[in-house]
């Protein structure tokens, strides 16, 4: 049965806006011509609730969330079979919140965050956005101290009130564009601390009289959406953003611009870093690149225009900054007359980074070392950041072809440079 408006007999039907806007808010884009007349003319007999618990229950559902996550925590794309391997999860009825600290217990995600300090720290800052405060740091190593698992460490901070209260928060800004009163608030915070998943506080939103009734009003954003003229438009560009993983940044620029860049550090410093340190294989300089980065993105983070993602945005501003101190540093070494073997960085690997195999890092290091700026870029934009070539070609105002022929080249390099020096 259909929906009957609140305190009448009037059906309320699931239209074909409502199914617009549903798609683009839970997946990040409208459904294809195709898809839109298969949902309106085999589900006449469907409830909203029981469409956007399809959608959720989706594949295309899983995957964008899991993409998403890879790039929040990971700092980097998802390799297809885990993206396909975890939407598979989320589809059985796995709790999202069950993936994210699965993710956040896994090898990759230690590596990149070795001991105890480190990885509270960044608990703080990937789940609750925030640098940890002296108590709950103090807490939550006294714990892992005491050698309780990392997951319960992790599945403390997805239970805490903090972290449900700004789930719930989001999905209400996202999905009905307000904050939640206190009341409901306090309500699905709760659920959430209990253990309901993220998908059913939102297959409850989305369900809800307020969010079909918006669905009308939004007609206007997801029509010129449909027609790819999100540029000439903020409502429509607005509406394109929900398919930025750093939406709640975008929201913040308006209002807060300092929050915002803040917010961009906390989930971003760390990576922008590590590609500034690589590529230019100076820790100073890399510190002096990293601060110039942010500086020109909070500069013009009130113009982005929202043709890519913040991410990518934000590695673009990397390159160009990494390319123009290569230069300097290239035209004060050549004045200088300094050596041409002095360019090269110190392959040795520092204890933070927690390498397993030194001499094969070594190796790696010095013919990275060795490769021409665009090429080095490119490789580490890649295999570091796991870029796709779609993304690098907005990045670096390329062809993705010939940057995947680039970096194809520059691994034969690497490969035997590196078998050369480890047969030596």
């Amino acid at each position: 049965m259909h929906e009957l408006v609140p305190g009448s007999d009037i059906v309320v039907a699931p239209t074909a806006a409502w199914i617009q806007t549903l798609h683009v808010d839970l997946v990040g884009r409208l459904p294809d011509r195709r898809t839109l007349v298969r949902w309106i003319a085999s589900r006449r007999a469907a409830t909203h609730r029981e469409l956007a618990r399809e959608l959720l229950q989706s594949e295309e559902y899983g995957r964008a969330q899991i993409a998403a996550l890879y790039r929040s925590l990971l700092d980097r794309d998802g390799d297809p079979d885990s993206v396909a391997a975890w939407a598979r999860s989320l589809q059985s009825g796995i709790a999202l919140q069950d993936v994210i600290a699965s993710i956040c217990d896994g090898f990759e995600y230690k590596a990149n965050h070795p001991g105890g300090p480190a990885f509270v720290e960044s608990l703080y800052q990937r789940l609750l956005r925030r640098a940890s405060d002296p108590e709950g740091r103090t807490a939550s190593l006294a714990a892992l101290q005491q050698r309780s698992s990392t997951l319960a460490v992790i599945r403390g901070f997805l239970r805490s009130s903090e972290y449900c209260s700004q789930r719930v928060t989001e999905l209400y800004v996202g999905l009905l564009g307000r904050d939640p009163e206190p009341a409901a608030l306090a309500e699905q915070s709760l659920a959430l601390m209990q253990g309901a998943p993220l998908q059913q506080i939102a297959l409850d939103l989305v369900a809800s009289d307020e969010y079909i009734a918006r669905a009308v009003h939004r007609k206007a954003e997801v029509d010129l959406l449909a027609r790819g003229d999100r540029a000439s438009d903020p409502a429509a560009l607005a509406a394109s953003r929900v398919r930025d993983p750093d939406t709640d940044v975008l929201a913040l620029v308006g209002g807060d611009p300092r929050a915002a860049l803040q917010r961009l550090m906390q989930r971003h410093g760390r990576a922008v870093y590590r590609y500034c340190r690589t590529a230019l294989g100076d820790a100073v300089l890399a510190d002096d690149v990293h601060q110039q980065v942010f500086i020109e993105a909070f500069r013009d983070l009130p113009r982005f225009a929202a043709r890519s993602t913040l991410r990518t945005w934000l590695f673009g501003i990397a390159r160009h900054r990494v390319l123009d101190a290569a230069k300097r540093r290239r035209r004060a070494r050549a004045h200088l007359e300094v050596a041409a073997g002095a360019d090269l960085a110190d392959p040795r690997p520092s204890a933070r980074d927690g390498l397993d195999d030194a001499e094969l890092q070594t190796a790696l290091a010095t013919g990275l070392a060795a490769l021409a700026e665009p090429i080095r870029a490119a490789v580490l934009l890649r295999y570091q950041q796991g870029l796709t070539y779609e993304e690098m070609a907005e990045i670096c105002g390329e062809k993705a072809g010939t940057l995947q022929a680039r970096v194809s080249r520059a691994l034969r390099k690497l490969r035997d440079r590196i078998e050369g020096q480890l047969v030596q």
